[in-house]
């Protein structure tokens, strides 16, 4: 398996986890709900895409930091929209531990492919 079938592999297992987190009701979408997860402390991840409006990003970057939750950047809102069958978002907050950790580990997977593949 070459370093692009891997990652393809690594992507397609996070878009998995997605929508299992989403019909075990552990995902909600937008900015607005967002922040009330981070401010209730619900969120346990907050994912943006990576067409996400600066300002946005900035702001919702620095109030999980705050909150001492992880923000990472992934994927594009229409991504998104085509992963959960609705119109595009730009931000998704998982709310269980589990699918948190589940998330990040494949991340790095691809994070580590990409670095491996730019020596």
């Amino acid at each position: 398996m070459d370093i692009e079938e891997s990652k393809k592999a690594a992507e397609e297992s996070i878009n998995s986890l997605l929508q299992i987190c989403h019909k075990a009701g552990k995902l909600a979408f937008g900015m607005d709900v967002g922040y009330r997860k981070l401010n209730k402390g619900k969120c346990k991840l907050l994912i943006l895409s990576s067409d996400l409006s600066v300002r946005n990003s900035k702001k919702l970057e620095k109030e999980g930091h705050d909150k001492g939750v992880t923000v990472i950047e992934y994927g594009t809102k229409a991504e998104f929209g085509r992963i959960f069958n609705r119109t595009e978002t730009g931000i998704l907050s998982i709310e269980d531990r589990n699918f948190a950790r589940g998330i990040k580990k494949k991340l790095e997977e691809i994070k580590l492919l990409e670095a491996n593949w730019e020596v």
